[in-house]
């Protein structure tokens, strides 16, 4: 499945308790909201997501302030994310994994 605005877009794959997703565009805040709201409609509790960020152009400060304070209000905990790819680091919320090489999840 897929999801997309004009400059940040979504495709994602849910597989038993682990969501998928590879992220695409620039992250800035507006795609951190836009993550959180996409989220909030598919993660459960005891979910595990990672996030492929490799077709992400930039991870912008912006987007990973706004990502770690709406993870909080979203009540989604940052340990249950797994980031990986080139902009991983750059918007990793504290407490999150950030993988390295061909350490993860196929996604």
């Amino acid at each position: 499945m897929t999801m997309y605005t004009s400059s940040f877009g979504i495709d994602y794959r849910k597989n038993h308790n682990a969501l998928h997703l590879s992220l695409a565009g620039d992250f800035d805040g507006p795609a951190a909201y836009q993550l959180i709201t996409f989220l909030q409609s598919r993660f459960a509790a005891g979910d595990h997501i990672f996030l492929n960020t490799e077709k992400l152009r930039r991870a912008l400060p912006a987007g990973r302030n706004a990502l770690q304070n709406l993870l909080r209000w979203a009540g989604i905990p940052a340990e249950s994310l797994s980031l990986k790819g080139d902009q991983a680091a750059a918007m990793a919320p504290d407490g999150s994994e950030v993988l390295i090489g061909d350490q993860c999840c196929g996604g």
